[in-house]
């Protein structure tokens, strides 16, 4: 078991209501529960002492009071590794014939599976134009186990005393399943209608190549189907408990069951390329709504796109497969309007040159930028 930062222990009491205060002999953060005297705890301030391990493991424990979870081995190693890095996991999940596998999944089934659906997030993740996506990781898993994660860290915001709740990760890993989710349902009756159909639900090539080509995740895992010892795999994701034990938005992931998949012909996948390099757009004064997705350190920003000349992107074939568009440089003013955007959760009007090149991802020069809904009137009684 690695040491948890003492930092990141503050982290979490502050974020789940403790309060705390220093030892007389100035060796412990002492932390109570609230109104609660008799639930307190220590952290020592040195994290090389001998004891500093018993304590991480019982502050892991009273955590899970706090968040209401029981205390199985499972929840304890999954806020352990929250604890670690903040993440949001990709779950994979077999399920095996009785009997078939007493010592868990075969290791050379479980690598490849984790390493091709690592690869089609982080290609995914791509047409999200996010740059950083060299840092997955895999999850604790124990001997014998049906079920493997895949870890996607969240960034945390710099000098924020609570965990940053509104991330990308979840909202990419949200796409990710749902992308799947409406692949399963489509169906393959000749290779243009498949990829008309592909690339009108704005689902990347990539990722159809990812599951459904011919040396895909679910070529892989259909032998084991085929062969009597595998019933199924899952793909889903979990909320995090301890970025969201208080929210009232926990959507569940959709749940990915890959049995009812099949592997294509080459020929459909080459069909949805062959239309997709085919579009090309070149707009002057185009007005596009849409919501912030990030800021960048260069000063552009990326969003969400919805609507384009008042068209909602779905209706228009020209616009289905522009998910995302990335803006010129943006004034001082601008960003602050963005951040306050992404802050209040208002979709922003973008007014200037749209272009989209084949195979490239969409952007904008823009000339004029404004908030789309206007600003609610106060509530006194809020």
């Amino acid at each position: 078991m690695q040491i948890i930062p003492k930092e990141k222990f503050t982290k979490a009491f502050e974020n789940l209501g403790w309060e705390n205060y220093i030892s007389s002999d100035d060796k412990y953060v002492v932390w109570t529960y609230q109104n609660h005297s008799d639930l307190w705890t220590l952290v020592p301030r040195n994290e090389r002492v001998g004891e500093y391990l018993k304590y991480q493991e019982q502050n892991i424990y009273l955590i899970l009071l706090s968040l209401n979870l029981p205390d199985t081995q499972e929840n304890f190693w999954k806020i352990y590794e929250q604890l670690l890095e903040l993440h949001y996991p990709i779950v994979s999940r077999f399920t095996s014939k009785e009997n078939k596998f007493d010592d868990g999944i075969p290791i050379d089934l479980a690598d490849v599976v984790l390493n091709k659906i690592s690869h089609s997030f982080m290609d995914f993740r791509k047409t999200f134009q996010i740059s950083k996506t060299n840092n997955l990781r895999l999850g604790h898993t124990q001997q014998g186990s049906f079920v493997f994660k895949i870890l996607v860290p969240i960034e945390e915001e710099q000098g924020s005393r609570l965990f940053n709740t509104e991330n990308l990760t979840k909202t990419v890993i949200r796409e990710y399943l749902d992308n799947l989710d409406k692949l399963s349902k489509i169906e393959t009756v000749t290779p243009k209608k498949y990829a008309e159909k592909v690339l009108g639900d704005n689902i990347p090539v990539h990722l159809v190549e990812s599951f459904l080509g011919r040396n895909g995740i679910v070529g892989v895992t259909k032998k084991y189907i085929e062969d009597d010892l595998l019933d199924t795999l899952f793909i889903k994701s979990e909320n995090n408990d301890l970025l969201e034990f208080n929210s009232f938005d926990k959507k569940e992931f959709k749940n990915i069951d890959l049995s009812v998949f099949n592997t294509l012909d080459d020929n459909f996948i080459k069909q949805i390329k062959d239309i997709e390099n085919s579009s090309e757009i070149d707009l002057k004064g185009a007005e596009i709504i849409g919501s912030l997705f990030e800021i960048n350190d260069e000063g552009k920003a990326k969003f969400i796109v919805e609507k384009i000349n008042g068209i909602d992107k779905r209706d228009k074939p020209d616009f289905k497969n522009i998910n995302q568009i990335q803006t010129s440089e943006l004034t001082d003013e601008w960003r602050t309007m963005c951040y306050l955007s992404g802050a209040k959760r208002r979709k922003l009007q973008i007014t200037g040159d749209l272009s989209k090149k084949n195979g490239k991802a969409a952007k904008v020069i823009v000339g004029k930028l404004d908030f789309y809904e206007p600003l609610e009137s106060p509530n006194l009684f809020n």
